[in-house]
């Protein structure tokens, strides 16, 4: 399939449904192979087959961007399918009980759980991919973040800060990897 993506593999967390599943659906008709990633299979198999409809190439693999085995095995399956991965969209973020609302309603257990659904989760995606994009000549990591990391609505003690921080964590990425070939972009999605 030809394209401005063609020959290109992608990862996309969180494109069962949303922006990762419009973000996953415009890749693969760009061209890209596309790993389509999330919790709920049977949504995952229908983005991978709309791709497929319109010629595109696409895989599914259930996962938890909580859970560091399930980010390695991402990499791991872009490489051993398609030989190669060269962009990674950090779209999907974890959630937990008690991490929405605001400060008086929000655990500390929530509020944990915010922070690995979403910082660490690029921390750790951005381990397990950058050596495969380097081998591969370079490559590009955009994070989803959101206007609510720029200002500031009730009820969104920990959401707000932690959209914030992965638009601080994706000036550092850029100014570490950018040298060797992989650029780290943000986007702040609005409603």
């Amino acid at each position: 399939m030809a394209g401005s993506l063609a020959g290109k593999t992608a990862i996309v967390t969180g494109s069962t449904s949303g922006i990762g599943r419009a973000t996953a659906i415009l890749f693969g008709q760009e061209g890209a192979n596309v790993v389509v990633t999330g919790r709920r299979t049977a949504l995952g198999e229908q983005v991978v087959q709309e791709i497929r409809d319109r010629g595109g190439s696409a895989v599914y693999l259930q996962t938890d961007v909580t859970v560091a085995d399930d980010l390695q095995a991402m990499v791991q399956t872009a490489v051993d399918t398609y030989g190669r991965l060269d962009i990674v969209i950090n779209n999907a973020l974890g959630f937990a009980p008690g991490g929405h609302g605001s400060v008086l309603e929000i655990t500390d257990e929530g509020f944990e759980g915010m922070v690995r659904g979403s910082l660490l989760a690029i921390i750790r995606m951005a381990r397990f991919a950058v050596p495969q994009m380097t081998k591969a000549g370079g490559g590009a990591i955009v994070n989803i973040a959101s206007v609510n990391g720029a200002r500031s609505w009730p009820r969104r003690t920990a959401y707000g800060p932690s959209k914030a921080a992965i638009s601080a964590m994706t000036r550092a990425l850029a100014c570490e990897w950018g040298a060797a070939g992989v650029r780290v972009n943000a986007v702040g999605p609005g409603y």
